[in-house]
């Protein structure tokens, strides 16, 4: 999988990033450093080395399966997978900090809001976790585990979250070139 950066003025594609053995499903700015995840189940943390330029400056590697998303807090990245875990890394270290579990399958949307983590799964489930402590809050029957949805994404717009679902059947066997 490749990342290409654009120049959003000019529409010109400025480098190509390569490095992930399949496709970027996942992308997030933590700091000064661009952070991916992939398909292979790998997470790269991208150093800025110039107006225009990246390089890899670590690999991080835990989860058993492809990395569906990506979320920046403080100096940390987290990331969930379809392994069913989210984990929390030092993006300056490449530390593996926490492991969270409690999903019972896909891990396909994170948010931060605030003093918590938002974390939506194909378990038809979206948890929150306190940042920082890593603490299991609360979890929400967001579409129930008979239905035919299941939340996919997340986001927060003001006192409200907002999930976006689809169908299992939707999201099988789909791998893009993030562009």
């Amino acid at each position: 999988g490749k990342l290409r950066v654009w120049n959003v003025l000019s529409g010109a594609c400025e480098s190509v990033l390569e490095g992930h053995a399949r496709g970027v499903w996942a992308l997030a700015v933590c700091k000064s450093r661009l952070v991916s995840g992939s398909t292979d189940g790998s997470i790269k943390v991208w150093a800025k080395e110039g107006p225009d330029a990246y390089a890899c400056e670590r690999t991080l590697v835990g989860h058993t399966s492809w990395v569906q998303t990506l979320a920046a807090w403080q100096d940390k990245v987290i990331s969930g997978s379809s392994d069913g875990s989210i984990r929390v890394w030092d993006v300056e270290t490449g530390a593996n900090d926490a492991r969270l579990v409690g999903h019972e399958n896909w891990v396909n949307g994170l948010a931060v809001d605030g003093d918590r983590l938002l974390s939506a799964s194909s378990d038809g489930t979206i948890r929150e976790w306190a940042l920082g402590t890593w603490e299991a809050l609360r979890t929400v029957e967001a579409h129930g585990r008979g239905e035919e949805q299941f939340p996919r994404c997340l986001v927060v717009s003001g006192p409200k979250l907002i999930s976006g679902s689809c169908a299992p059947d939707s999201a099988k066997g789909v791998q893009r070139e993030v562009r």
